[in-house]
């Protein structure tokens, strides 16, 4: 049988708690702040009502009490321990400037200043020169002739309009890219030579470019502002040499010597007999080589006319 009087009992006690309580629960939200809800709201009088209607009714059961007073003891619990989460909203991201990674600085670098910075890198860090050594492609023929004519253009421009073009003026606001141009051509020369370039055909067309160049350094008034010419030939006149001297050890196979000959006799009368060192070697070498030759004069004479116009050679 069931005891109604302790049930009654029960539920009066319950009842004396919720009348001590404030007409409005409190339900706390995430942020912090309370959210007033009525009192009503989460029912616990109807609920009482309920069990005993159906306690008087013989249709509630010893397990279903205890089920129906469990339910409304945990919701009591939860309501009052878990916060509830009213209208929650992701808080928006700030956003700070910052810098630019590497790679997209780089994309707005041209190759100038892009030298500029690596040139600077390996001055302070003298351990990088190695290594940017190897990451470097070597240049070819053609980039180097296009880097080299870029900057013997760059010398043209630089003469001053108007007066005398080989004075003293002219010397001297030229002279900084003409040196430029000077170091270039030896720098450049070096990794054309035996034995670092192999092929020899290459380093002939190279010595023959470089050569022809030379001729178009100007010719100060001042004889002593004409020191870079002449060291330049002297510097060109040594690869010539070198190169003729290490072709004559392993041979002649694949180029033509009688034609290199008339192209070095032509850059000695441009150099005015700057490159009679060249041509004696050359005329000793090739003479072992090309004995029919001697007959038609070309190994023989210096002073072969060829019919070669230099006179534009000297115009900037």
């Amino acid at each position: 049988m069931v005891d109604f009087s302790k049930i009654s009992e029960h539920f009066r006690r319950l009842h004396k708690k919720m009348e001590k309580r404030s007409p409005v629960t409190y339900v706390q939200t995430h942020s912090g702040s309370r959210l007033n809800l009525p009192k009503n709201t989460l029912n616990p009088l109807g609920i009482v009502n309920d069990v005993l209607n159906k306690v008087c009714s013989g249709n509630l059961s010893r397990k279903s009490l205890k089920r129906k007073i469990s339910e409304y003891e945990e919701m009591q619990c939860t309501s009052s321990s878990s916060p509830f989460v009213f209208n929650y909203k992701k808080p928006r991201m700030t956003c700070y400037g910052r810098s630019l990674p590497i790679t997209r600085l780089l994309e707005h670098l041209d190759s100038s200043s892009l030298c500029d910075i690596i040139q600077t890198l390996v001055n302070r860090h003298p351990t990088l020169l190695l290594e940017v050594a190897s990451l470097s492609s070597r240049p070819d023929l053609s980039s180097v002739i296009s880097t080299l004519n870029g900057m013997e253009e760059q010398v043209r421009r630089s003469f001053p309009y108007g007066g005398d073009s080989m004075g003293e003026y002219a010397y001297n606001r030229i002279r900084p890219v003409l040196q430029a141009l000077m170091d270039a051509l030896l720098e450049y020369t070096r990794i054309f030579l035996p034995p670092y370039e192999s092929n020899k055909s290459l380093t002939l067309t190279f010595l023959d470019h470089i050569t022809s160049m030379a001729h178009r350094f100007p010719e100060w008034n001042n004889p002593e502002h004409n020191y870079i010419k002449e060291e330049l030939y002297h510097e060109i006149s040594s690869a010539w040499i070198s190169v003729i001297l290490s072709i004559g050890k392993e041979g002649w196979g694949g180029i033509n010597g009688y034609e290199w000959m008339k192209k070095l006799i032509k850059h000695n009368e441009a150099g005015r007999g700057r490159l009679e060192s060249v041509i004696d070697v050359a005329r000793s070498e090739l003479a072992c080589f090309f004995p029919e030759k001697i007959e038609d004069g070309i190994f023989s004479s210096p002073n072969n006319k060829l019919g070669f116009d230099f006179a534009s050679c000297y115009q900037i």
